[in-house]
């Protein structure tokens, strides 16, 4: 009787650890994550494998001056009126490298039970070049896509890839004017040089539906990557895509040819789009905000890849019917 009353007492006292254990959990992990719960009583959110996002989700209302993440890292931190907390963080330049921690959370925590309601990571390679006109751009001269409100002032962008030698660059773009009309009250005659392309002496001509821009340098040049010229345009009241096209030549410092590919681009019209649905799933998630995270800070002729696509200020509820309520 007395070894029964014994093995009924260490079994309650093993109950008693493993639920004490439980109550007291210290880590939480997913494939991808873990949430560690430090002696201090903070959080510590470490990647498990190489990522580019996450997006968490905890039952507890958390401000977000409370979450600490890297220089490299960047946050977005919403509450629910139902207490619970979702945070988005991804990376602006390299990918977050498997045991890395991605971000802090101070409080006075002590235990992860029952706090995580969804975890999910992402991995995002960047795609290798395609022939198109929006990146990642393809060799050559491209003018990049781009969108713009009916009646509106705007510019689009002319880009150089991995163009080498040249002393001397004339383009010639050619649009309908039924949607743009060239702004040649900015810049040079509308024409803005950029980057590499600021240095040199700059002649631009305007017929009725095109612009040639001839640039011509001091010494050869070459560029790896960048936006070379900023042409200023009036959209019109007609909505719809028009075709930007384009040619040209390269020359060299001794006046020869040097075998260049152009490639058009399109400009959309007005008409509604959902702001931050960068991959076009029509809906904005981690995936969107990974693309965001990559153009964050960059500045038009300046350091970084600065991308239109991804300058999205101001935004403003235009449209009506379905698009009512949502920034278009």
């Amino acid at each position: 009787m007395k070894r029964a009353i014994r093995f009924v007492a260490i079994g309650l006292l093993v109950l008693l650890i493993g639920g004490c254990f439980h109550l007291d959990q210290k880590a939480v992990n997913s494939e991808e994550l873990s949430l560690i719960l430090n002696e201090d009583g903070s959080i510590s959110i470490k990647a498990l494998k190489e990522l580019t996002g996450i997006d968490v989700i905890v039952a507890a209302s958390i401000e977000e001056e409370a979450i600490t993440v890297g220089d490299s890292l960047l946050k977005i931190v919403t509450q629910s009126d139902e207490g619970t907390t979702r945070i988005a963080i991804v990376s602006t330049s390299s990918n977050i490298m498997e045991g890395e921690e991605i971000a802090r959370i101070d409080g006075n925590f002590t235990t992860l039970k029952n706090l995580v309601i969804s975890s999910s990571a992402k991995y995002l390679e960047i795609p290798s070049p395609k022939p198109q006109a929006k990146p990642p751009f393809p060799d050559g001269i491209s003018i990049v896509d781009g969108s713009i409100d009916k009646a509106s002032e705007g510019y689009f962008l002319v880009h150089a890839e991995n163009v080498n030698g040249f002393a001397g660059v004339e383009i010639t773009i050619t649009y309908d004017p039924q949607y743009i009309i060239i702004d040649k009250s900015k810049g040079e005659q509308g024409v803005t040089p950029l980057n590499s392309f600021g240095t040199g002496l700059l002649i631009v001509q305007h017929t009725e539906n095109s612009i040639k821009i001839t640039t011509a340098f001091n010494s050869a040049k070459s560029v790896n990557s960048e936006y070379i010229y900023q042409i200023h345009f009036m959209a019109s009241l007609v909505e719809g895509k028009t075709l930007i096209g384009l040619s040209g030549e390269l020359r060299d410092a001794n006046t020869g040819m040097i075998q260049t590919t152009f490639h058009d681009g399109e400009i959309t019209i007005g008409g509604p789009k959902l702001i931050g649905d960068f991959d076009n799933s029509n809906k904005v998630d981690l995936p969107d905000f990974i693309l965001f995270a990559r153009s964050y800070g960059s500045v038009l002729g300046g350091e970084g890849e600065y991308i239109e696509t991804y300058d999205i200020a101001p935004a403003e509820d235009k449209y009506q019917g379905v698009w009512a309520g949502i920034y278009d």
